[in-house]
């Protein structure tokens, strides 16, 4: 089933519904159609942006993306034990002594130095970054 296909079936479904409901009665198929088409695409195809701190905007990937990776968690998890079993064993010793070398280097202090680099510059980042747009504008006579 296509993309296109499950979009059209859902819509037709739910311009149905409209259809039926008291609201159905004001406007005309081919656009409650194509009006619950669009909502769906919004929904659910569309990167949502939320304002934060300071004004700035995060941008989350689609719902659609979202539910996939919930999905797929479990089936990515099974395939990669099922290819890691299927290693031998030098490979094994190899990948393990990496991975033991790696959290070895994850001591306290470098846990609490990546944590307080977080909290702290990241914002302080976004802010100067900013403030560095803000007269830019102001000089190029754009104002925000």
């Amino acid at each position: 089933m296509t993309k296109e296909m499950t979009n059209a079936s859902i819509a037709n479904r739910l311009a149905e519904k409209i259809k039926n409901s008291p609201f159905g009665e004001l406007i005309d198929d081919e656009d409650m159609y194509d009006l619950v088409k669009t909502a769906l695409f919004e929904a659910f195809f569309t990167p949502s942006k939320k304002t934060g701190e300071y004004g700035r905007i995060t941008e989350t990937p689609p719902l659609v993306v979202e539910v996939a990776r919930e999905v797929l968690a479990e089936e990515m998890r099974a395939y990669t034990k099922d290819w890691l079993a299927k290693q031998d064993d030098d490979f094994k010793e190899k990948l393990l002594a990496n991975l033991k070398e790696m959290l070895d280097d994850l001591t306290p202090q470098s846990i609490a130095k990546e944590m307080f680099s977080a909290m702290i510059f990241t914002p302080l980042s976004h802010f100067r970054n900013d403030m560095v747009n803000r007269a830019t504008d102001i000089l190029n006579g754009r104002q925000r």
